[in-house]
């Protein structure tokens, strides 16, 4: 009977470790101190010059290294990042790494980085997220929140209504290619969100309607809620009620 291949029966054994910081450099290279091999967080070294990876080929030449990476983000909704990986390439083919790591993590979503490891939901629905669209489910945590959010950045003067319309409404569909979409036309479809710009109140985790029920702007006060969501022209959203037998149809892209 074939022995079962593991993670650990492939990665060779280098024994005792620990993790590189700019503090130990000259520790290392001055003393030399029996630690078996040392652990770089990749994104430290992605610059292919300077101090850093200056120092770090010098430990290289008398240590084992291994890469850990904090940026991967495979949990994402969002395609890997070319560019990291390819730096990432970069940077093991120069030191030679026994082994690469990451999380099982998201750390981003939209091309903004969260610098954060933020967990998955052990769910089916998660593992359904990284199915082709349209069968992978909708939705991402902040949707409710990130109007609400905008509005109160437009009454603080620090942005306008014409710009909160770009961003969030005709700037994505342009940018994505969604047709009929981020603007009221004859013909467009009818997709609208009413608005109370007086309603003034604070986020609060047990109104968030993702599954991960918080929100990071917990406690925070905004102003400008929407009462109506319109989807197709018939109300999806009413007053912080969603109606399950309201559904919008698969998006079209040019």
């Amino acid at each position: 009977m074939a022995k079962a291949r593991t993670i650990e029966s492939e990665r060779p054994y280098l024994g005792f470790g620990l993790g590189l910081r700019p503090a130990h450099y000259e520790t290392i290279l001055n003393e030399s101190p029996a630690v078996d091999w040392f652990e770089i967080i990749s994104e430290n070294y992605l610059v292919p010059g300077g101090k850093p990876i200056h120092y770090l080929e010098r430990i290289r030449a008398r240590y084992p290294l291994v890469m850990h990476g904090v940026s991967l983000s495979v949990g994402s909704l969002d395609p890997l990042d070319r560019k990291y990986l390819r730096q990432l390439k970069a940077l093991a083919d120069r030191i030679e790494p026994a082994w690469m790591s990451d999380h099982l993590c998201w750390t981003g979503v939209g091309g903004v980085n969260a610098h954060d490891l933020l967990p998955l939901p052990y769910t089916e629905e998660a593992e359904e997220k990284h199915k082709p669209y349209p069968q992978s489910p909708s939705g991402m945590p902040g949707v409710e929140t990130s109007l609400p959010l905008m509005l109160t950045e437009m009454k603080a003067g620090r942005c306008t209504l014409a710009e909160i319309q770009k961003w969030m409404c005709h700037g994505p569909a342009a940018a994505y290619g969604i047709r009929n979409k981020g603007k009221i036309l004859e013909g467009w479809d009818a997709d609208l969100t009413l608005v109370d710009m007086k309603h003034v109140r604070p986020v609060r985790n047990e109104d968030m309607f993702t599954r991960v029920r918080w929100s990071p702007f917990d406690g925070r006060e905004l102003t400008g809620w929407p009462i109506y969501t319109i989807v197709g022209g018939q109300v999806a959203f009413d007053h912080g009620k969603i109606r399950d037998d309201v559904r919008g149809r698969p998006l079209s892209f040019s």
